[in-house]
């Protein structure tokens, strides 16, 4: 209807009834003319003050049925058969806590019996029923929740004439949903399966694997949470291995940015991150695994004294060392380098620092350098000493040292080869001599020892501690070789050929063959989105190529929603879409309408409202 015939309505028809009633003139004779004059004079403001009032309020009584009338009838209509359906269901992890899937399952088969035909998708499927037929949803969860660009091009072309969309809508964005429901010419149900806001949740939000500042024999997990929900009271925070708890912290809920453990660098396997505390029963563990340590990528430039640090650094079980000629260096070897060895360089070249810039290095100068290219390298300045000092001090609390020394001690005195120069500067000094003199010192990554290498073996190389000093540098210049997490929908990187054997994740009986993507020596796994939470194995044949953690998504684990009256407000002004609510009633569950649209109540209330203020007029205002 147009809009011309709504203002049609809301004027001529209370205007014409209005007319018509005070048209009829009741006669009434007198005796006295003079009567009738002075009767006339006094009634005559009063009828005129009545004949407005009761015309205003039949305008409005008559405006209010056109609104009334409006709101429940006038409703877009799709060009597609009358009863036809879709259901988009919301099947992801957060959608389908406690027991909504059994409610759904019951409401949607009890829906697809009332239709002509039923169009039903997920996450995950999408199928045609047709008329009476009996379906179960399935069981299989997605952690891939719903999404705007996701909803839109599953449903986009879904020629319906009303469409279900059953959901908790976690971290929907209501406006792109209201402009896309705006558009179209079918009628809405939005389903709210429950309210987010009223389930308390911690979650793991990030972990990290780093090198124990203080002990580099050890591995720090360090471990950040997302809260939602919860402003007060304490968590246990567990480190399990399997079933046995390697370590636990208690934390009140505003002390979760300070969680860590400490483990043997070189305890490999899969781990989980345990949380318990009261009402916290939603994504309360949080998987990863610790793999083996990847060899460290050396380079050496080559110098006299480089044997020597080819015999430290070519144990292949520990290291991969390539060597480089330092006028004819391959800068693509170097940059893929952990830790870049320079030794006995009579100068340095002024580019190779930003060759080396985030990078580990270690430089053992000979007894004569050039000066200048030194001091700019480093950024420091070099002056020579009039006294030679020999022996050092270390300080075993150093994290270099830590798990060198068997025994604590807090000094160690050793001998050294002399000091060739007195350092100024802003660095770090890792061992100093006697003197205080720094003999190693770091800045940035760079380690930079004030003494030469010789070739006799008669200075600090001959030191006990000269190769647990060298492979602590290597070891903490390095990472891990694998991620200890994944969510499902992330891609994994594989060092593998691709062949006819096809690539596996599998757990407990449970395999699945992704896809993938190869290049060369790398193949590129997408990890599915119905696969659920643990550790699973990636294999290849008979081949283990490595295990991967699976987590609940962080998008999944946020219990951030709008709630149903924010639903209401921002879907009233659309008469397409409706807003509904899952309520449990013995065991069974409707879909109990809550209309978006409150007008036509207002409107009736108003309207009774206005019908009392007619009557009083007419019986008060003569």
């Amino acid at each position: 209807m147009s809009y011309f015939w709504y203002f049609f309505l809301f004027i001529l028809v209370p205007v014409l009834v209005h007319l018509f009633d005070f048209r009829k003139v009741k006669k009434v004779y007198f005796s006295s003319i003079k009567y009738i004059v002075s009767l006339n004079s006094k009634t005559r403001s009063k009828s005129r003050v009545k004949f407005f009032l009761v015309l205003f309020n039949r305008i409005l009584f008559f405006g209010v049925l056109v609104i009334l009338v409006w709101s429940l009838l006038d409703r877009p209509r799709s060009e597609a058969t009358v009863g036809s359906v879709a259901i988009y269901n919301d099947n992801s992890i957060s959608s389908t806590l406690e027991d909504s899937q059994v409610l759904l399952e019951q409401n949607i088969n009890l829906l697809s019996k009332e239709t002509s035909l039923v169009y039903y998708y997920d996450n995950l499927n999408r199928s045609v029923l047709s008329k009476n037929s009996l379906f179960n949803i399935g069981n299989e969860v997605s952690s891939e929740g719903m999404n705007c660009d996701r909803l839109f091009s599953r449903i986009s072309d879904v020629e319906v004439s009303s469409l279900y969309l059953i959901s908790d809508f976690q971290k929907i964005n209501l406006q792109e949903l209201s402009s896309f429901l705006r558009d179209s010419s079918r009628n809405y149900e939005l389903v709210v399966t429950k309210d987010l806001g009223e389930i308390r949740n911690i979650y793991v939000d990030s972990l990290y694997l780093r090198p124990n500042e203080d002990n580099l024999s050890e591995l720090s997990i360090l471990v950040d949470f997302g809260v939602h929900n919860m402003t007060n009271g304490s968590v246990v925070v567990k480190l399990m291995q399997g079933t046995r708890q390697l370590s636990s912290v208690v934390k009140d809920v505003t002390e979760l940015d300070d969680v860590r453990f400490d483990i043997l660098k070189d305890n490999y396997g899969s781990y989980e991150i345990a949380i318990d505390g009261d009402d916290v029963v939603y994504d309360n563990a949080f998987h990863f695994t610790i793999g083996e340590r990847a060899k460290s990528q050396i380079v050496i430039l080559n110098s006299t004294s480089s044997n020597l640090l080819k015999d430290v650094y070519g144990n292949s079980d520990l290291f991969d060392l390539a060597q480089q000629d330092l006028g004819n260096l391959n800068y693509d070897v170097m940059m893929n380098a952990d830790l870049v060895v320079i030794s006995d360089e009579f100068e340095l070249p002024e580019d190779m620092k930003n060759q080396l810039m985030d990078k580990n290095y270690i430089v053992f100068p000979p007894d004569s350098i050039n000066v200048v290219s030194y001091e700019r390298f480093f950024d420091f300045k070099l002056t020579g000493l009039t006294e030679k000092f020999s022996e050092i001090d270390v300080d075993t609390k150093h994290p270099l040292f830590k798990g060198v020394f068997k025994d604590h001690l807090e000094y160690a005195s050793q001998s050294a080869k002399a000091a060739l120069f007195n350092i100024e500067g802003i660095f770090e000094p890792v061992i100093s001599y006697r003197g205080g003199v720094p003999f190693l010192l770091e800045k940035g990554g760079a380690y930079f020892f004030n003494s030469s290498i010789s070739s006799g073996g008669s200075g600090f190389e001959s030191n006990a501690l000269f190769l647990p000093i060298l492979y602590q540098i290597a070891f903490s210049s390095i990472g891990m070789i694998e991620n200890p997490y994944y969510y499902p929908g992330d891609r994994l990187t594989l060092k593998t050929d691709a062949t006819d054997v096809p690539i596996k994740i599998s757990k407990s009986g449970y395999e699945v063959i992704p896809s993938f993507n190869s290049s060369g020596t790398e193949v590129v796994l997408e990890i599915p989105f119905n696969l659920e939470v643990g550790t699973y194995v990636v294999t290849q044949g008979a081949d283990t190529l490595r295990s991967i953690a699976l987590n609940i998504p962080k998008e999944e684990s946020a219990m951030i929603a709008p709630s149903l009256e924010e639903f209401t407000k921002e879907f009233s002004r659309l008469p397409n879409v409706n807003v509904s609510q899952i309520l449990a009633e013995e065991s069974s569950v409707t879909f109990a309408a809550e209309s978006q649209s409150s007008f036509w109540k207002y409107a009736l209330i108003l309207a009774v409202f206005l019908l009392l203020i007619e009557t009083l007029l007419h019986r008060y205002l003569k």
